[in-house]
């Protein structure tokens, strides 16, 4: 069975890097930089956690809406994918070829017809991701997985998963991206949570 792949979204501090780069299965970590979120990093704040992460790990910035070209332009060197909320398909190809980097379309899988959109990003995006339907980017909320039945690419699942559903969601992919059940406060990754949910990981992949 393929091993498990996990991207920790809103990473705001050193030792969640520190401790998450420890383990073989993370192998992406999203900074957010959409200003409405309490994850929300500056530019600075993102380049100085992003120079810490290690060549291994995938570094995403995560955006609602296209970028302007001066972000994208003081943000060069920071990144290795763009992970997009809300953009058209004509958009993401001009962000792909203005910035030159991999681009992520998020889906907020809050019902079929939701889901179903991402169709028109095939050929478009390098990868997706998988949300809950909650209004408020990055709030982590569940959703009914049965939706992604009709999904036929590879894609990470987020949205409300941690230690108590981790094996089911499993069963729907073995690509995983975590937030808020991580987190002791919103915005501030536990360390201990992040070495329990990893230590879990590293249990079920050596299982395998």
């Amino acid at each position: 069975m393929t091993n498990v792949t996990i991207k920790i979204c809103g990473i705001t501090s050193e030792e969640a890097i520190t401790v998450a780069s420890g383990y073989q299965c993370v192998k992406y970590l999203g900074f957010v930089t959409y200003s409405k979120s309490k994850r929300h990093l500056t530019i600075e704040q993102a380049r100085h956690l992003t120079n810490l992460v290690p060549q291994r790990i995938k570094r995403v910035s995560v955006l609602v809406g296209a970028p302007t070209f001066d972000f994208i332009d003081k943000t060069q060197n920071m990144y290795d994918y763009f992970q997009i909320y809300d953009a058209s398909p004509s958009q993401i190809q001009q962000l792909k070829l203005a910035s030159g980097k991999k681009v992520i379309v998020a889906i907020k899988a809050k019902d079929q017809k939701a889901v179903d959109l991402h169709r028109q990003y095939i050929g478009i995006a390098d990868d997706f991701i998988f949300d809950g339907g909650s209004s408020s980017y990055g709030a982590s909320s569940g959703f009914n997985w049965d939706y992604l039945k009709t999904v036929k690419c590879s894609f990470l699942l987020a949205g409300g998963i941690g230690l108590g559903n981790i094996e089911e969601a499993l069963k729907v992919s073995r690509r995983i991206d975590l937030s808020s059940k991580l987190e002791d406060t919103t915005g501030k990754k536990s360390v201990k949570k992040i070495k329990e949910f990893l230590l879990e990981v590293k249990r079920i992949n050596d299982s395998n």
